[in-house]
Formats: structure tokens, sequence, C-alpha cells
């Protein structure tokens, strides 16, 4: 049982706040999330990526990453029809804006493959982008790294974890259990996606050691709880159609 991960509104500035105070792990040991790059039942991490980012609206906020240094890649339902103002914030920068660009094949649905957005800033981001994926295609029994700021397995949000001394962003891996040309399907190791990590990425890494992002976290379990056994459903970003879609859209974009 999967539903939509946006989570409901929470002040953009009490967002940002949580960003700049957030910490946890050290990121050191390479079996861990946060040493390629949190999610339900992960691990914090003190010094996360900084092209990890918050897409916040008057409708909720989500998580999404810098392609470039002035673009994001989110979920398409993170930015519907009406929004008047997004906000955008990683470690160290925060903007606002009303300029982004919706997969046109988007449908609105759950289950559409094309739950696609590109985010664009008019400043440049002091961040380190993340390329997308295209020179190795993930397989069923790939693990996958996974980023975003949702609840957590005892239902705290970012501003809750950050108040109790906790990370702001969470890091798990995930493993692949079905892949086709618009649907990457990841099932818990220990932990999943919740209400928060909707547009976050699935990192994998290439034949030179280094992550690039192959599939947008789209949907998840209903209970947001380790060992979920409810699958969680992600938009495959290795598709043509996604490809040219963050080409037009984000320009500059590496890929790996």
């Amino acid at each position: 049982m999967s539903r939509f991960l946006l989570l409901p509104v929470v002040s953009f500035s009490v967002l940002v706040g949580a960003l700049a105070c957030g910490g946890g792990g050290d990121g050191e040991d390479g079996s861990s999330a946060c040493s390629v790059l949190k999610i339900a039942g992960g691990e914090s991490c003190e010094v996360g990526p900084s092209a990890v980012a918050v897409v916040a609206s008057d409708i909720g906020y989500c998580s999404g990453v810098f392609v470039t240094t002035r673009h994001v890649l989110t979920a398409a339902h993170c930015i519907p029809r009406g929004v008047r103002e997004i906000g955008v914030a990683s470690a160290g920068f925060r903007a606002t804006t009303r300029s982004a660009r919706v997969h046109p094949l988007y449908d609105g649905s759950i289950s559409s493959p094309f739950d696609v957005a590109v985010v664009s800033v008019n400043e440049d981001a002091p961040v380190q982008p993340v390329p997308l994926m295209v020179s190795r295609a993930v397989t069923p029994g790939d693990r996958v790294a996974v980023y975003g700021f949702g609840l957590d397995e005892d239902g705290n949000d970012v501003v809750d974890r950050v108040e109790s001394g906790q990370s702001a962003l969470k890091a798990t891996f995930l493993r692949v259990s079905s892949v086709d040309p618009g649907t990457i399907g990841s099932v818990s190791e220990g932990g999943d996606t919740c209400q928060g990590d909707s547009g976050g990425s699935l990192l994998l890494a290439g034949s030179d050691g280094q992550p690039g992002v192959v599939a947008i976290v789209r949907a998840g379990p209903e209970l947001c709880v380790p060992e979920s056994p409810f699958p969680s459903e992600n938009s495959n970003v290795q598709s043509q159609q996604v490809v040219d879609f963050i080409r037009a859209s984000a320009p500059g974009t590496r890929f790996n």
C-alpha cells in the first residue's frame, strides 16, 4: 500500500534554521550511506552532502537534489498547479523562486513514471551537484543510497530531530526490487522512504565508484517503519524521456 510522500507545510524559515543546525554520523565507515552522499530507520549524517535540498511550498515540503548549481531535481507532485512560491534550501543556501518545470507527461497520479520536476533558482548555490547515472543501468538487487528530510520511524520530522540534537538529514540503503522503463521499485534494508522524502534521489555507484541519480522518490509504504513489507515506487530517471526532459530543463547537468 503506497502513498505520495510530501509532508504537510512547515515554515520555510524553520526548515532553513534546521538545515543550518543539522549534524549526525561521521561518514567515515565505507558501509555507511552517509559516506557516499537519511530516510526512516536510517542513520543521521553529520557531514551531509550539500547538494541535498529541501523544496518547500504552501502545500508542504519535499526533498530534492541539485543537479547543477542552479537546478534542483525533485518530484512533480511537490510542484502542483497554483503554487505561487517555492523555497529551496540546503546547507548554507536558501532561495525562493517561481520557476519550476514539471514533466509534460506527468498526469498527477501516484503511479505516473513522469513524476519528475526541475526547480530553478536565480543564483549559484555553493554545492557540488550530483550527476545523473546513465553509463550503468540499474538492475534488481542493486543497493542504492537515498537521502531526504522526511519523517523517521519515530514520527519525528526535520524540526523535531534538530530540536532533539539529531541530524536534519536522513540517509539509508535500499535494495532495488524491480525495474521497468518508468518505475524502479525498492525495498527496505532497515529503513524506508517516508513523508517528506518525496523528490529525494536514489543514488547508484558507477564504475568509477562515484554516485549518480537513477531515480526520484515518488511513493512509499503507508506505514513508515523499518523493514516495511511494502515496496517504494520511484520514477526512473534513466528512461530516455526523463533524460531528455532534464537536459532541456537543467542545462549543464552532468551525466555519469
